[in-house]
């Protein structure tokens, strides 16, 4: 199997580059350089500006591929820049997208609650979009007009020891320097998945017949309160809870409606998600090893 990866250097795109290494695929990664050290060896690397219509033409004007891995996809332009310059050069498109396109509401959202395929295209780059609705008109290009069958993977929050939002490690933080975590009201469920998970399932895709939309996420969605009090337990330290709303002490997990993922789509092609709790234990303690 022949793959290129547009990125795949850090976080789960490095863990999909690796699973598809194991997998014995013949593997690219395409990124401007910066993190290029960091691939294996078996790897091979192309300099592109993803976002540079010449850079992407001249990059791939001679080169055909079984599967592009897209993780670096933000806006409407950048989705309609790889439908023109991989025309008739793969077979098979897997975006990396976000449950970010989705609305809050009370029960488990399934993928049809975000139609990309009847979405009026608005173009524009990243900087023109929110990071939700940059996903969602990227979504829209894509399926309303790609030459070849695309897969989005609708992710919600990838938590590992290398998340670089530093999301996940600031409750690690917190609650080991004892200092107070707000959660400024009855907390909601959400979803949410591990980063080795996010790129064993996006693997997965390459070598499914699934296609379209599909939302990708561990079970047993988990509150802001229910993470930290489990980092609590595990790390042998008291959870300090205030109300405070205030940029720096409120979880960022926090959300007051449910946001969590309907998987019957992925399951009923044959994946099984892991749940939360069999994962997130030894997350917690790579993070708190590396902070103290």
């Amino acid at each position: 199997m022949k793959v290129l990866v547009l990125g795949g250097t850090r976080f789960f795109g490095k863990r999909l580059v690796a699973r598809a290494l194991a997998a014995g695929w013949d593997v690219t990664v395409a990124t401007r350089g910066k993190y290029a050290m960091n691939l294996p060896r078996n790897v091979k690397h192309i300099s592109v500006d993803r976002f540079n219509r010449q850079s992407m033409e001249t990059a791939f004007a001679n080169k055909t591929y079984d599967i592009v891995y897209d993780q670096l996809c933000y806006s409407p332009d950048d989705a309609r820049l790889s439908c023109d310059v991989f025309r008739h050069k793969t077979g098979r498109y897997v975006l990396t997208s976000s449950a970010a396109v989705y609305d809050t509401q009370m029960l488990p959202i399934k993928e049809s609650q975000f139609d990309p395929y009847r979405l009026p295209v608005r173009y524009g780059s990243r900087h023109d979009f929110t990071y939700a609705d940059g996903k969602r008109h990227a979504e829209a290009v894509f399926f309303q007009q790609a030459t070849f069958p695309v897969v989005a993977v609708r992710l919600p929050i990838v938590i590992a020891e290398d998340d670089y939002t530093g999301r996940f490690r600031f409750h690690v933080d917190r609650i080991r320097r004892g200092e107070p975590i707000g959660i400024p009201g009855k907390p909601a469920k959400m979803s949410f998945v591990s980063a080795d998970e996010a790129g064993t399932f996006l693997y997965w895709v390459g070598t499914s017949d699934l296609h379209g939309p599909v939302n990708a996420a561990s079970h047993t969605p988990l509150t802001a309160l229910e993470i930290t009090n489990m980092i609590a337990e595990e790390i042998g330290k008291e959870a300090v809870i205030t109300t405070d709303e205030r940029e720096g002490v409120r979880s960022p997990y926090f959300i007051s409606q449910n946001w969590t993922l309907n998987l019957v789509h992925a399951y009923r092609y044959g994946y099984t998600f892991t749940k939360s709790k069999e994962w997130l234990p030894a997350v917690i303690w790579k993070v708190f090893r590396a902070t103290t």
